[in-house]
């Protein structure tokens, strides 16, 4: 054994983040923005709400931006390697 460690235990850590996302979280953003909030189940929050948020005026919230970058990150890390696993074995 060379003892040499690999990136791959965070590979996969990533991927199946990236899988809990965009099996769980995702579609929860969806059903608010797509069904909840525009056929009135839901109040809705203001534009200047949602601006705020990323803009870090309402009580500064860096949180909020994590939380988007993941949004978006995790799922097209999942996508990607799906995608290479595919072309690779397929």
């Amino acid at each position: 054994m060379s003892g040499k460690r690999t990136m791959e235990p965070f590979l996969w850590t990533l991927f199946s983040a990236g899988g809990v996302v965009a099996a769980l979280l995702l579609p929860i953003h969806l059903l608010l923005f797509f069904f909840a909030f525009p056929l009135g189940w839901l109040t809705p929050p203001t534009y200047e709400r949602l601006v705020g948020l990323v803009q870090m005026r309402v009580w500064g919230i860096p949180i909020v931006k994590l939380w988007l970058i993941l949004m978006c990150t995790l799922p097209l890390f999942h996508a990607a390697h799906r995608f290479r696993y595919t072309l690779y074995d397929g």
